[in-house]
C-alpha cells in the first residue's frame, strides 16, 4: 500500500473498542467504524455549509456537489479550491458568482427553492448496456474495502460499459452519506475531465428523489441501486431522461424508467 492510499484508509476507518454481546457471552472488542468529522465550507468569502462527512476525497466532494446541484457546470468555473483540516475554501469565476437555481424543480423533493427556468431538458445519452454489467457494477460497490470492513459507509461507482460486456470503472468513492459519496464520485470522474453522458452510477444506497436529481445535474442518463427507490423518484426519472434500475441483488433488478437502454427490456 502506498504512502497516499494508506492515508486515506486512515482518514476513513478509525478502531474504538465496545462490549460485544453475543448471547449470554460479554467480551471486549476493539472495533472497525467509519470516521466521521464536521467539514466547513466557505464559497467566495462566505460560511456557505457545514457537512458531516468522510473526511478524505473533499476536493471531489466539492466539485460534484456544485455540478449536482447546479451551482456550476464544470469543474472549470472553479478559480481557487484548497482543504484544509476541517475546512474548504473554494472560489468561483466571476461569472458564477450568483448561484443558479435548479432547472427541474419539484417542491417536496429539491428543497424551497421557488426558480424555474421552464421546460425540463431530458438527458441524452446513447448508452446501452446489459443487465450482467449492472450486476458485475453493483459487485464492484459492494466489495469496497472500507465497506466490507465497516459495513457503515455507501460506496458510489461511476463506470462506462465496454463493447466486450465488461465495465469500466471511472471513480469509485464512499462516505458515510450516499449523498456525499455521489457528490464525490461525480467530482473524481469530473476532474478526471470524463464525459458523463457515456457512463452509469451504481450505488449501495437508496435511490430516492434526491439521488435522482444529482444525477440530472450531472447528466448521468444510468443510475442503479442495490436498494429501494420511490415513487417520487421513478416520476422525476421519467420525466428528466433518467434510466432508474433498483433492487439489484443476485440475478434480479427492476428497471423503473426509459427502459430502452437496458438490453432485454422493451
Amino acid at each position: 500500500m502506498d504512502q497516499k492510499t494508506e492515508e486515506r484508509s486512515r482518514k476513513k476507518v478509525a478502531e474504538v473498542d465496545c462490549c460485544r454481546i453475543a448471547g449470554a457471552e460479554y467480551a471486549p472488542l476493539t472495533d472497525a467504524v467509519p470516521v466521521e468529522e464536521p467539514i466547513a465550507v466557505m464559497i467566495n468569502g462566505e460560511h456557505s455549509m457545514d457537512v458531516a462527512m468522510s473526511p478524505c476525497d473533499i476536493e471531489d466532494f466539492i466539485v460534484g456537489h456544485l455540478v449536482c446541484e447546479g451551482t456550476i457546470s464544470s469543474p472549470r468555473e472553479i478559480s481557487y479550491l484548497e482543504a484544509g483540516n476541517g475546512w474548504v475554501e473554494v472560489k468561483l469565476n466571476d461569472r458564477t458568482g450568483i448561484l443558479r437555481p435548479r432547472e427541474i424543480i419539484f417542491s417536496a423533493c429539491f428543497g424551497s427553492t421557488g426558480h424555474s427556468t421552464g421546460a425540463l431538458e431530458r438527458v441524452k445519452s446513447g448508452i446501452r448496456m446489459s443487465p450482467e454489467q449492472i450486476k458485475g457494477g453493483i459487485k464492484i460497490a459492494m466489495d469496497s474495502e472500507v465497506h466490507r470492513e465497516t459495513g457503515g459507509v455507501h460506496t458510489c461507482a461511476i463506470l462506462r460499459p465496454g463493447a466486450a460486456g465488461d465495465v469500466e470503472v471511472v471513480s469509485l468513492r464512499e462516505d458515510i452519506g450516499r449523498h456525499t459519496a455521489l457528490d464525490k464520485a461525480v467530482g473524481a470522474a469530473l476532474r478526471s475531465e470524463v464525459k458523463l453522458p457515456s457512463c452509469f452510477l451504481v450505488t449501495t444506497g437508496r435511490a430516492s428523489s434526491e439521488m435522482v436529481a444529482k444525477c440530472y445535474g450531472a447528466r448521468l442518463p444510468v443510475i442503479c441501486s442495490r436498494g429501494a427507490t420511490t415513487t417520487l423518484a421513478v416520476e422525476i426519472s421519467k420525466v428528466a431522461g433518467i434510466t432508474l434500475v433498483g433492487f439489484v441483488r443476485g440475478s434480479r433488478m427492476n428497471v423503473y424508467s426509459n427502459t430502452e437502454r437496458i438490453e432485454g427490456c422493451r
